[in-house]
C-alpha cells in the first residue's frame, strides 16, 4: 500500500523560516552585547581586543566619523542594482561575495565602515573582515534604510564615472 505524501503547508515553511531568522538575530544581538563597552569587567583579553576593533554604530555616529576621519573607507556590500538606487556619497561598491572571498585589498590598519540595506549583510561582512585581520571595522546599524530615516544625505541614480 502506498502512502500519500502531503506537502508541507507554505505557512509552516514561513513560520519555520521566521523562527530561524529570530534565532540568528538574537545570537547576533547577544554577541554584540558581549562586545559592547558596557560589558562586565570580566571580559577576557581577546574579547577586549575585539572590543576596540568592532562596533555597530548609528547613522549619526557614522556621518560624524565620515566627516572627521578622512582615512575611513566606506564599503557598500550591496548589489550594483541596489547601489544604483541609493548610496552614501564616497562609498565604494564591494559586493558581499567579494568581501567574503578576501577581495578587499586595503591595509589592515585602515578603518572601514561597512554598509548594506538594513544592516545584516554588513554585519556578516564586518565580522569576516575582522577574521581576515582588519583592525578597525564598523557596521552601520540599520543600514541605508535607517540612514535615510534619519534624513542623512544620500546619492541616487547613475554614478559619475571618474577619469583615470
Amino acid at each position: 500500500m502506498r502512502q500519500k505524501i502531503t506537502a508541507i503547508p507554505f505557512r509552516c515553511i514561513v513560520f519555520i523560516g521566521f523562527i530561524v531568522w529570530a534565532v540568528v538575530l538574537a545570537s547576533c544581538s547577544a554577541e554584540e552585547e558581549q562586545l559592547s563597552p558596557s560589558s562586565s569587567s570580566a571580559v577576557s583579553e581577546s574579547n577586549a581586543a575585539v572590543q576596540n576593533q568592532f562596533r555597530t554604530i548609528s547613522g549619526v555616529e557614522a556621518q560624524s566619523m565620515i566627516n572627521q576621519r578622512k582615512d575611513l573607507l566606506v564599503v557598500d556590500v550591496r548589489t550594483p542594482q541596489e547601489r544604483h538606487q541609493v548610496r552614501l556619497s564616497g562609498s565604494q561598491l564591494i559586493p558581499i561575495g567579494d568581501v567574503m572571498r578576501g577581495r578587499l585589498t586595503v591595509p589592515k590598519e585602515q578603518p572601514i565602515l561597512v554598509v548594506c540595506a538594513v544592516g545584516g549583510r554588513s554585519y556578516v561582512a564586518s565580522r569576516a573582515l575582522l577574521a581576515m585581520g582588519h583592525q578597525e571595522v564598523y557596521n552601520l546599524e540599520g543600514g541605508i534604510d535607517a540612514w535615510r530615516r534619519a534624513q542623512l544625505p544620500v546619492e541616487t541614480g547613475p554614478e559619475e564615472q571618474k577619469e583615470k
